[in-house]
């Protein structure tokens, strides 16, 4: 890795901005962009056991019952074999990805028919996450068991979205990722924010005949080269998605502020008060000629104190609607502190088990007499410095108090958010007063003067209305100039810290693709380059070729390539975010013959070999070729005519 940049984060954005520190810091808070030069360590994700029952019904035989169980305790390579297709070997996967993910992914629909409980149980990082539900009218019925040494926690489901957010909570905080910062254009062309979570990271687990991008489910998506960029481990990536999502955002506001300024004639504000001031003169006038003039007058003030009323109303109801904004933020900050005190909790604890044989600057050997030194005298055997005596029960204070600041900032945002909620229904109930005040103006208008003053009340309040607008508009555009300048200039600056980054890790990365994928049967590739925004080069018999040059089966060895090398890449540097888990469907399925098979076989033992904690599923064809490279403990295999479940 390269040296990471001397000046801070906000320093740097300040001076590209040409503002102050303290004033590009608060916006940056503001939008959640977070300074992230270095990801966390990758945390692994292994399969326990998977265990599903329920009742075949087919139109041509008896309804039959099925109970499956699979053990697979360990990290290492595991194979489902078959001599027939068709029998139940990726429904086994599916199945697990079902629990893992908390939404089907491929599972057909006859299957989710026949099933009807699941029981899967994983290792995530330590944490034993046991998934039970049954299948109720095509909807998960369950919980979610968490055991982390002795302590115990549950969360039931009973829908598909709750199951999904469920996964998404505990497998997000598990493995210390982040939901990824994204950006999308709505209905109506406005650009919002979004996180695109677990199911995003999950698309990079699976190797299938329905992937079409070489890494996750669709190629040539921004969320495609975010997720690379992810499971590289690039330092920077984080800030950088976050910065260019804010700024997207932001810059799609204030050209939708732009049409609907220009929707209203194109006018200033100054200009709009000019002519409303002189409209009500005219009111004024004729309201003093006439008794039913009068009456319109007064309907009228009625009706012009309660649009004083809406707006003070609206103007609380936003203020209200921004201080809930900022205790969403204030508890994810909260939520970030804690998570950043556990690990530095499990960093302390690796770090002084170290034990060092020889001096880290000259190599010399560290002797016994030393090593007594250290464990009698609590002196160093390296520098003979006195060791610093841990204390835990101060480092469990700092995260009982982090524990405490999340649980009062998530109580802070009820709160908040029951305010905002009481404003806006003051808002609605005043917003239905002045509509029944602007009738009773209508009802006092009659003929002659009266009517004339009706025309200028009308237009009167067609100009507040439109005066509302473009002040509101007005006061966007100023602040969010300034932010947006702000949040392109962290874009900018995230993106070169990236880049710089980013060179060393991909030509790593792409040359471990190039030598596997040659293993894979692409005998004429000498050269692969995998580019940050996920696009892919081909160097094959003197040509360059694209990811949609190249054919189906192609296609699956690079894919499966990728895969493996970014692996490779997160235990190798140790800043991947790749947690070790890999299925891979049907290799041969994509123009992959038998010899190719079990090259990729070999292929992953010797993965699994050389990486601790990996753990691979490869369903397939053919029992004869798996039976001579894997393990027959890891093997389950079903014969001519039979069928896995």
């Amino acid at each position: 890795m390269n040296a990471q940049p001397s000046q801070p984060f906000a320093d740097a954005v300040a001076q590209r901005a040409g503002v102050s520190a303290d004033g590009a810091a608060a916006v940056l808070g503001k939008h959640g962009v977070v300074a992230s030069p270095q990801p966390p360590t990758a945390r692994s994700l292994m399969i326990r056991r998977i265990v599903f029952r329920g009742t075949k019904r087919t139109e041509s035989g008896p309804a039959e019952r099925f109970d499956f169980e699979w053990n697979v305790a360990s990290s290492g390579l595991w194979v489902l074999a078959s001599e027939d297709n068709l029998v139940g070997k990726s429904s086994i996967l599916q199945i697990a990805l079902w629990a893992l993910r908390g939404k089907p992914k491929h599972l057909t629909g006859t299957v989710r028919d026949w099933v009807e409980e699941v029981e899967v149980s994983f290792d995530a990082d330590g944490t034993q996450v046991e998934v039970a539900f049954r299948v109720e009218g095509q909807e998960p019925v369950g919980s979610v068991r968490l055991t982390t040494g002795s302590a115990s926690t549950e969360q039931a489901f009973n829908s598909t979205e709750q199951f999904k957010r469920t996964m998404q909570d505990i497998m997000l905080e598990s493995l210390a990722l982040e939901p990824i910062a994204a950006s999308r254009a709505g209905p109506d062309g406005l650009v919002a924010t979004h996180e695109d979570g677990w199911l995003a990271y999950t698309g990079a687990f699976l190797s299938d005949t329905y992937s079409d991008a070489i890494i996750g489910e669709t190629i040539g998506t921004d969320l495609t080269q975010r997720l690379l960029q992810v499971y590289l481990g690039l330092p920077w990536a984080t800030t950088l998605f976050q910065a260019r999502s804010r700024a997207r955002q932001l810059a799609a506001e204030a050209e939708h502020r732009r049409r609907r300024m220009s929707a209203l004639g194109g006018r200033s504000v100054d200009e709009l008060e000019a002519e409303l001031a002189d409209v009500q003169t005219q009111i004024s006038n004729e309201g003093a000629r006439n008794q039913s003039a009068k009456e319109l007058v007064e309907a009228q003030r009625e009706f012009d104190r309660l649009a004083e009323l809406v707006r003070r109303a609206k103007r609380n109801a936003d203020d209200a609607a921004s201080d809930l904004e900022d205790a969403k933020v204030n508890e994810i900050r909260a939520g970030r502190t804690l998570i950043a005190l556990r690990d530095d909790r499990a960093a302390s604890l690796f770090l002084h088990r170290l034990a060092p044989v020889c001096c880290p600057r000259c190599d010399r050997p560290i002797g016994d007499q030393r090593r007594q030194m250290e464990a009698l005298e609590r002196r160093c055997s390296v520098c003979t410095e006195e060791l610093p005596a841990g204390d835990a029960r101060e480092m469990e204070a700092y995260i009982a108090e982090a524990e405490a600041r999340s649980s009062e900032a998530r109580r802070f945002t009820t709160d908040v958010e029951g305010a905002a909620s009481d404003l806006a229904h003051d808002y609605t109930r005043l917003r239905g007063d002045l509509v029944r005040a602007g009738e009773r103006v209508q009802s006092a208008a009659t003929a002659g003067t009266a009517a004339d003053v009706q025309v200028l009340g009308r237009r009167a309040a067609r100009l507040e209305g439109i005066l509302e607008v473009a002040r509101e508009l007005t006061r966007a555009d100023k602040t969010d100039e300034n932010e947006l300048s702000i949040l392109k200039a962290a874009e900018a600056e995230a993106g070169d810290r990236v880049s710089a980054e980013a060179e060393v890790v991909l030509n790593s990365v792409s040359s471990e693709i190039c030598r596997i994928v040659t293993r894979l049967g692409m005998r004429d590739v000498s050269q692969v380059v995998l580019k940050r925004n996920a696009h892919v080069e081909v160097h094959q018999a003197a040509r360059k070729r694209k990811w949609s040059d190249l054919a189906p089966g192609e296609q699956l060895r690079l894919r499966l390539a990728t895969v493996i090398a970014l692996v490779r890449s997160a235990r190798g540097r140790g800043f991947g975010r790749h947690p070790g888990l890999l299925m891979i469907d049907s290799p041969g399925a994509e123009e992959m013959n038998a010899a190719r098979v079990g090259d990729v076989l070999e292929e992953l033992n010797g993965l699994v070999r050389e990486t601790e904690g990996l753990q691979v599923f490869v369903a397939m064809q053919g029992i004869e070729k798996a039976a001579g490279t894997v393990d027959p403990t890891r093997l389950r295999t079903s014969g001519p005519g039979e069928l896995m479940w």
